[in-house]
């Protein structure tokens, strides 16, 4: 099963990389869910296994946290009192008639998603990666 996980990011690296001049949005997705399963399916092994490890520094979840909460819609009355500036672009939007923005803290709301999507990615590509690196020494101790 390892050995398959290291061939399938292999190959998604590759396919990343050829499609570096692709401006459909296909083109980076089928690569982004092919490294999704993959971090599903070594989780599932490592479940059933007994032992779940991802040898993952705390910093990225943090920011994946914190790039959420951006993107999440919320209420006023919190944007109010997190980021008053915001809350006032959302007010002065509100008042032009026929626009409709989100209420996120950050101002592209649809770009803080792809971004967090893509970020989600590369994360997980680096976890197959040091998954695969772990594997090769069998002396990792995350």
């Amino acid at each position: 099963m390892d050995r398959i996980l290291e061939l399938i990011l292999v190959l998604a690296v590759i396919r990343s990389t050829l499609a570096i001049g692709g401006v459909e949005p296909l083109t980076h997705s089928i690569a982004e869910v092919i490294l999704f399963l993959c971090v599903l399916l070594l989780l599932l092994k490592q479940t059933r296994e007994g032992n779940v490890r991802l040898p993952l520094p705390l910093w990225p979840v943090v920011f994946a946290f914190w790039v959420l909460v951006l993107a999440i819609p919320l209420p006023s009355q919190l944007i109010k009192g997190i980021s008053p500036a915001r809350f006032t672009d959302l007010y002065l939007g509100s008042l032009v008639i026929g626009s409709r923005t989100p209420n996120t803290l950050s101002i592209g709301a649809h770009d803080t998603a792809i971004g967090w999507i893509k970020f989600l990615t590369y994360a997980s590509a680096s976890v197959l990666a040091a998954n695969a690196y772990c594997w090769r020494l069998v002396l990792c101790s995350f």
